[in-house]
């Protein structure tokens, strides 16, 4: 595959477009930027020729970068499936709650991603006045030209929310630090990489995950 990817894209000059990625035209020169970055750390951790690697991403940007990065280096690419089971994201959310002082903050984050397909970015910026507990909704603010939307809470979700409620009392959002931040975008892709690597699944995780398995069965 190597000599395939020098010979239909490499060959070609970079400033021509490649692909779109979120309204915006990527030419062939970002793509092998990021692509000789992908390559350089996935060489750091000894991949290169004769390895077989497989490959969890939602078609992306990152999906073509990760796999090009890989042929560029000899390796063979497996490309699976990017959702999670629902049996997988309860062994997450049962994993978080044993985690530490903030194990049910994780685990009701997991659990609303999940549920509701949100983005990471939609999912830290959640505020109390989104949530109605006497009607059992929530109200979501979508991102990228997202139509805002309500969706019904289950019991389980009303349940969490209300002791996550009870154990932090102040400030506007949902979901906060230790130090009474609002958890950032960053944050959570680091909290949930770690539970990740303490559960029983045999792969990276990673926010996007979940959002895609939303509705999955």
């Amino acid at each position: 595959m190597r000599d395939l990817l020098e010979e239909l894209f490499d060959a070609h000059p970079g400033e021509l477009p490649y692909l779109g990625h979120d309204g915006h035209v990527v030419s062939r020169a970002e793509v092998r930027t990021a692509v000789a970055e992908e390559a350089r750390v996935f060489s750091g951790f000894g991949i290169g020729d004769g390895s077989t690697v497989l490959v969890q991403v939602p078609p992306s940007r990152t999906q073509v970068e990760v796999v090009f990065a890989l042929w560029s280096l000899g390796a063979q690419v497996m490309l699976v499936d990017h959702r999670l089971a629902p049996a997988e994201v309860e062994t997450l959310i049962t994993t978080a709650r044993r985690r530490g002082r903030y194990g049910h903050r994780d685990a009701t984050m997991i659990l609303l991603a999940y549920r509701h397909g949100l983005r990471v970015a939609e999912l830290v910026a959640l505020t109390w006045d989104q949530v109605d507990f006497g009607q059992g909704l929530l109200h979501v603010a979508r991102l990228k030209h997202g139509v805002p939307s309500v969706h019904p809470l289950g019991g389980e979700e009303i349940r969490a929310l209300r002791r996550l409620r009870r154990e932090q009392p102040e400030g506007r959002h949902l979901f906060q630090t230790e130090r009474d931040a609002p958890m950032t975008p960053a944050g959570f892709r680091k909290t949930l990489a770690r539970i990740g690597e303490a559960s029983a699944l045999a792969f990276p995780v990673h926010p996007h995950m979940l959002r895609h398995a939303c509705g999955f069965k």
